[in-house]
């Protein structure tokens, strides 16, 4: 087992594989298999064990083009792993980048059942409670957002027997409360829908006929449109939030005016049309795993200093990473262990190392997944890629 529980993490933040580039020649961001005893590069056709049998990742620099800054050198150093023996490597698996996805729900007609389509009466008002949880809610209000909006059908022409309105004029109506909404707007854009589509309430003429109405379909469907803030290179700060919960809608209910569910009304159908999905990979994440990996080598990323920046010469992996918030980054994980041949308690020992590799998802990493099946099929240790993602 390993001497410390947890595997300690060096990230290396590639923009491009390469196999027969020599170390003299290595780029910011280059990255790429060397002997661990001649220091040649290897190329996927070398990739087994029996060639080399100890391997180190190396990656060029990306931060640091100046490798000497006042009496100090060695920015510009390669950032170097661990010696890799094929035979101590345990585990290798990818994760692949995932765009988010907004959460988008019907309320009323789920648009094939007809009678989950609402009947609203004359002479009544209908209160919709509509709510929302999320990180980004409680950071915005404390607690989460739920709020109630209401829509008065107009007076009956026989009071006795009320009859049926609109239904697609009162969801045009509570759409409109959404959307103008100080607290909902932020999160939310509202939409009343009909058999014919989504309804534009600018031209839409309410029907009159009774069998018009009868046989009308109606529903309010709700997008969620919340995004959250995202800083530059120049304002750049490791310690600004940034969201991994999404936003969702989790309930809307009719309730009468005290907010209390209404007995005497049919509850609208729920329906999620598209569910949420959080982003992952993306360069948020993966630029504060490089941050945080260059500290253990003493390369600290002044956060709040932009002329130390400049003056370390460390613009080109921030602007580089984000230059998109939801770019997503293609992740590898070599997890691979080191045995210990002199350990002062005389105990057989070895560490555990994890080793992220991620590179932009534009750029083809096929080359580095075909070296280390290759090397790893040579060592017989049955290890084989995993995607995980």
């Amino acid at each position: 087992m390993a001497y410390f529980p947890a595997a300690y993490k060096k990230v290396f933040l590639g923009r491009g594989f390469q196999l027969t580039t020599p170390l003299s020649d290595y780029g910011g961001g280059d990255y790429g298999f060397f002997d661990a005893k001649t220091w040649t590069p290897i190329d996927v056709a070398g990739a087994t064990m029996a060639a080399h049998p100890k391997v180190v990742l190396v990656l060029g620099n990306p931060d640091h083009t100046t490798d000497k800054i006042g009496p100090n050198g060695g920015y510009a150093e390669t950032i170097k792993s661990q010696v890799i023996d094929a035979r101590y490597i345990d585990r290798f698996w990818k994760v692949s980048p995932r765009p988010p996805q907004q959460q988008q729900v019907k309320i009323g007609w789920d648009g094939a059942d007809d009678t989950t389509s609402p009947v609203f009466k004359c002479g009544e008002t209908y209160w919709l409670r509509i709510d929302i949880k999320g990180s980004a809610a409680l950071r915005f209000l404390g607690h989460n957002l739920y709020r109630r909006f209401s829509v008065s059908t107009g007076c009956c022409t026989n009071p006795g027997n009320p009859e049926n309105v609109d239904p697609v004029e009162v969801m045009v109506e509570f759409a409109r409360q959404i959307n103008s909404d100080p607290l909902f707007s932020p999160f939310v854009q509202a939409v009343a829908v009909n058999g014919d589509g989504v309804v534009d309430p600018n031209t839409y003429v309410p029907l009159t006929s009774s069998s018009d109405i009868s046989a009308a379909v109606t529903a309010l469907q709700l997008t969620i449109t919340y995004t959250d803030t995202i800083f530059s290179d120049c304002s750049f700060d490791p310690a600004d939030h940034f969201e991994n919960e999404p936003v969702i809608i989790t309930s809307a209910q009719f309730v009468n005016e005290d907010g209390a569910l209404c007995p005497e009304f049919q509850q609208v159908a729920f329906t999620e049309m598209q569910p949420a999905i959080t982003a992952q990979g993306t360069g948020n994440q993966v630029l504060r795993d490089y941050i945080l990996s260059q500290s253990y080598r003493q390369d600290y990323y002044p956060p709040r200093d932009v002329r130390l920046r400049q003056a370390l010469d460390m613009h080109l992996v921030a602007g580089h990473v984000l230059r998109d918030p939801n770019f997503g980054y293609m992740t590898y994980f070599i997890l691979h262990r080191v045995p210990r041949r002199s350990n002062p308690t005389g105990v057989y020992d070895q560490d555990q190392y994890l080793i992220q590799i991620s590179s932009p998802q534009d750029i083809m990493t096929n080359f580095f997944e075909d070296w280390m099946q290759s090397y790893l099929a040579s060592a017989g240790t049955g290890v084989v890629m995993e995607d995980l993602s």
